[in-house]
């Protein structure tokens, strides 16, 4: 066995391990095994579910086993659960056991355990299954099966005992031979006999551990050395180092506690081999007569891991029923489309008035026209027939051109109470299903990332909308428009939304393309991302040709020491200081040379909230992105180019204040992916979160704050990172999420694509007086000045730590100059939003800086709140000074 500490959320009781139970009475009752924490019976069946949890850490009898770097699945586990549960209801024998899915347990956090025993088909059986899932006790999460099987009543005393130890023709094995795992297991065995075929041992727990051993039906020291005579060369045919147990036939435990064993492990006549162990003094502990062993690859752990990681995911475009919209309220229309799109508009009935830009409706609006609740800016150019530079530059104007419709948007204090709706054609593929090969408009797919992230800095004020331009879809837009849903894709009469569904990839996932013959490109290849990625290929999928390209290229920090390295793993590697964004630059390092994959890794961040973003700040984050893939594709396609991968981000899946630009850039990558699947290249967008460490994936070093876009998640290990890489890769995907959600966090308001996730919603509590009487303007009202500058001092300083991530409440002082705690553009903006929520008042998004202290901002805001509602709610009043 390999490492599983059991700590953490285990119950004990004083009662002998053993004492059976029937079923009838067990409630919510806690159990006497170490592993199992509480059984509780399902009322009106005959199933009882024991559940458990593990810890990940190494408790001193762990081992420390590895299979090609990876922790080895725990065979004994599920055998020792489905025993001890078994013989809490009477049945402590295994008729059958057959192994499902590998358990790998992570490097951290906990796991969660299901042990369910149900009713048989026949009279005395009770089937018995093993689950297990990573995480906390958060509903809705995937439960993945490790074993299921049969258990049956014990069975009559065993007629063999191992009194006469060791045998008298059995031979000593001398230490060399006996090739066993180093660590616990190989203290645990103190003497190895041969006759024959059959293996004989003398195994013990160290004395540490002895009165733990009490606790379990056989110990996991025992049980993992008893494992690992089993797999000894020469006991089975054909073993290797790596493998698992397949199926453990029967299985029966004559005794518990033991911490001493004599074993005898022999082989039988098809393959399988037989264990039997007697404690000190000879008498049976424990039968298996047929145990099956199988090889096992790496790849099946890994594959293994990335599904209970619960870390993949995928865009699931769900229909949904749109309720009529009965309100008249008016309509505008601004951009050179606004004329067609009026035309259709008023053909559906919804009648409204367009104007050439923002500024001319403003400029109306200013002349007594009254406020138009909805405001629709049509992107309707999907330039489907552009390609290269052409391509290039329709995507950059189109995309400053939504930047500057945004900024106008929040920028003008009339609209503060309307919602601007960005209009697309085809920018994003609301398919049906991995294969849809429907083509896209290229130049709105970065419009999507760029609104997405504005969504999330200025709530409630833009909708986006794609269209097919179907009739039909007129009459969805009126509806849709009004809904709390801020995406949707109309295509004809359905009308749907994205949400991001779970992947859970196959048992067993293939190698990388294996026998890759060509040259695989990296993009970004002497970055932290791109060399981890070039070693994984060439250690773990036996990559030869390796091009890995960056900006700096020979003269970038390590490249030396990376090309060296990687030269040493027997890979040809050449390292090029190539801008990919510049067609002649790249075309000229690629002249004669045949590309079998590409790994586009090279990105840019310039973080910034929405009002301080440029032309020249959006295109300089587009164009390592944007720029690069559209050349990269037209470039290596001729080539014979197997696969391409391009390393997105999750903040253009959920947006995220102050990376508009960067978004923009990763929606455009994501998109990019199903157009290249359109035309018969096989590519994948993986949408990362956080990895740990440093890298500019995200715009995050380590040693800052995470982005909020990534707080909701949990940082990938480089290992798990990597799993996930090659998850990704052979999920087939035109986009493939790769991200440890926090999924704790999913609750209240969460992003509405992640809906789909999150547990069901906490239930509001009851109130006792009105609402009146509770609501912060009435509570201020009945306190004295005293009292109203101590809540709401508290309520700013509170909201001021939060936002800037200090862990104690009291960290920031009333007197404290709130210009020197740190607050840049996108943290104020931060503090304004969470402001507004403990208020209801509208606040610029300067407000972090208008004033000198928190005492002084709460000054403020108690004298807007008891003001007269019109200040601050009133109707066409606008203050100059809100956004």
């Amino acid at each position: 066995l390999p490492t599983y500490p059991f700590q953490g959320t285990h119950h004990w009781l004083n009662t002998p391990t053993g004492a059976s139970r029937g079923a009838s009475g067990l409630g919510a009752v806690p159990t006497a095994h170490p592993l199992l924490g509480a059984a509780v019976e399902l009322p009106g069946t005959e199933t009882v579910v024991f559940t458990g949890r593990l810890s990940a850490g190494k408790p001193a009898w762990s081992a420390d086993e590895r299979i090609e770097g990876a922790e080895r699945e725990i065979d004994w586990l599920a055998v020792e659960l489905t025993l001890a549960a078994g013989e809490q209801l009477g049945r402590s024998r295994l008729r059958a056991l057959t192994a499902q899915a590998p358990f790998v347990m992570p490097a951290s956090g906990g796991v969660q355990l299901r042990v369910a025993v149900g009713e048989g088909e026949e009279p005395g059986v009770r089937t018995v299954s093993v689950h297990s899932r990573r995480g906390d006790e958060v509903l809705g999460l995937p439960w993945t099966c490790h074993a299921s099987g049969e258990l049956v009543a014990a069975a009559a005393e065993p007629d063999w005992d191992l009194e006469a130890w060791p045998p008298a023709d059995a031979l000593p094995m001398p230490e060399p031979e006996l090739r066993l795992e180093y660590g616990t297991v190989h203290s645990a065995v103190h003497g190895v006999w041969r006759r024959d075929a059959e293996v004989f041992a003398e195994i013990s727990v160290p004395d540490a551990l002895r009165e733990e051993a009490r606790r379990f039906g056989l110990h996991p020291v025992l049980a993992q050395a008893l494992l690992s005579l089993a797999g000894m060369k020469g006991v089975v045919p054909e073993t290797t180092a790596s493998w698992r147990v397949r199926d453990w036939g029967e299985v029966s435990l004559h005794a518990s506690g033991a911490s001493v064993l004599r074993a005898r492990v022999s082989p039988g006549p098809d393959g399988s081999v037989s264990l039997t162990a007697a404690d000190a003094t000879g008498t049976p502990v424990l039968s298996v007569p047929a145990l099956r062993l199988e090889p096992v690859a790496l790849e099946v752990l890994r594959a293994a891991d990335v599904a209970q990681q619960d870390s993949l995911f995928g865009i699931e475009w769900t229909a949904v029923e749109t309720a009529a919209n009965t309100a008249d309220a008016p309509w505008a229309i601004v951009g050179e489309d606004g004329v067609r799109m009026r035309s259709s508009l008023m053909a559906a009935g919804r009648y409204t008035e367009s104007y050439p830009d923002l500024a001319a409706l403003t400029a109306a609006v200013e002349g007594g026209r009254d406020v138009p609740d909805i405001v629709v800016a049509p992107f309707l150019d999907d330039h489907g027939d552009l390609s290269g530079p052409e391509l290039v530059d329709a995507v950059h104007a189109t995309t400053v051109r939504a930047l500057d419709t945004a900024r106008a948007w929040v920028n003008a204090p009339a609209f503060d109470r309307s919602r601007l709706v960005f209009l697309t054609r085809g920018a994003v593929p609301a398919v049906t299903g991995p294969d849809d090969a429907s083509p896209l408009g290229l130049a709105g797919a970065g419009v999507w990332g760029l609104i997405r992230s504005a969504q999330t800095e200025y709530p409630d004020r833009f909708v986006l909308v794609d269209t097919d331009l179907a009739k039909p879809t007129w009459r969805a837009l009126d509806r849709v428009v009004v809904s709390s849903e801020p995406q949707w894709a109309l295509r004809g009469r359905t009308a749907r939304v994205p949400r991001v569904a779970r992947l859970i990839p196959a048992s067993a996932l293939p190698r990388l393309d294996a026998g890759l013959d060509g040259t695989v490109l990296i993009t970004g290849g002497t970055g932290t991302l791109g060399s981890a990625i070039a070693r994984h290929l060439v250690t773990e999928h036996g990559v030869k040709d390796l091009l890995l390209t960056s900006r700096q290229g020979p003269d970038a920090p390590e490249a030396a020491a990376l090309e060296a390295e990687l030269t040493g793993l027997g890979a040809r590697v050449q390292v090029a200081a190539c801008d990919v964004a510049d067609r002649e630059a790249l075309a000229g390092l690629l002249t004669d040379r045949r590309i079998d994959a590409v790994v586009h890794t090279a990105g840019a961040a310039d973080d910034g909230i929405l009002p301080s973003l440029t032309a020249e700040r959006l295109s300089k984050v587009l164009r390592p992105k944007v720029d690069a893939v559209v050349n990269l594709y037209e470039l290596v396609r001729g080539t014979g180019v197997r696969r391409i991968v391009l390393f997105s981000s999750i903040a253009g899946v959920l947006g995220g204040p102050g990376q508009a630009n960067y978004a923009a850039a990763n929606t455009f990558l994501d998109a990019f992916a199903h157009h290249m699947r359109s035309r018969g290249v096989v590519a994948t967008s993986i949408a990362w979160g956080l990895w740990s460490g440093e890298s500019n994936l995200s715009g995050w070093s380590g040693t800052e704050r995470h982005p909020v876009t990534l707080r909701g998640t949990h940082p990938l290990s480089r290992e798990q990172g990597l799993g996930l890489f090659d998850a990704a890769w052979a999920t087939g995907r035109g986009l493939v999420i790769a991200s440890r959600l926090d999924f704790a966090r999913l609750t209240g308001d969460v992003a509405s694509v992640l809906r789909a996730l999150a547990p069901a919603g906490v239930r509001r509590t009851a109130r006792d007086t009105p609402a009146e009487k509770t609501d912060l303007r009435h509570r201020l009202a009945a306190m004295s000045k005293a009292e109203r500058e101590t809540l709401v001092t508290g309520l700013v300083r509170d909201r001021a730590g939060a936002v800037l991530g200090h862990t104690s409440p009291g960290s920031v002082a009333a007197d404290a100059p709130l210009k020197s705690l740190g607050f840049d553009s996108l943290t104020a903006l931060q503090l304004r939003t969470a402001l507004v929520e403990a208020t209801g008042l509208r606040l610029p998004a300067s407000v972090a800086f208008e004033f000198d202290t928190p005492a002084d901002l709460a000054d403020h805001l108690i004298e807007r709140i008891l003001a007269p509602a019109s200040s601050h709610f009133g109707g066409n009043e606008r203050p100059s000074d809100e956004n």
